[in-house]
């Protein structure tokens, strides 16, 4: 499997080695430079700990209030934004911004009490 790109995560085995250029780039972002050890659940483990699931940005959902703030710097376009169960459309529904795109900007105002829910993956 060395030097050719999974379609998914799961072709690797626990163990196997990665080998390429591309590889060698993951590593870096994981923080495993030129290692030999990098298998698949390494990769997947450091992965899903910079992923932010179902997360409730800060800021009062009263109807009133339009900006929200995210705990972390999203990678912007792994953004997921939802109102009430509904999937926002960025640049349509809402914008980011702010230092790292940490703040949400509401096109129209969720109503008051509406569930707000972000799904992104955290800038390393």
């Amino acid at each position: 499997m060395a030097n050719q790109f999974p379609t998914d995560l799961n072709t690797w085995q626990d163990g196997e080695v990665i080998e390429s250029d591309w590889a060698n780039k993951i590593e870096e972002k994981i923080g495993k430079n030129n290692s030999e050890d990098t298998s698949s659940l390494d990769y997947r483990v450091r992965y899903l700990e910079n992923i932010a699931h179902e997360e409730t940005p800060t800021g009062t959902v009263n109807g009133i209030n339009d900006t929200f703030t995210l705990a972390f710097n999203p990678i912007v376009a792994s953004v997921k934004l939802y109102v009430a169960g509904l999937r926002m459309k960025r640049g349509v529904d809402y914008t980011l911004g702010g230092t790292g795109n940490k703040t949400i900007t509401m096109v129209t105002i969720p109503p008051d009490g509406s569930t707000i829910l972000v799904d992104y993956i955290k800038e390393l």
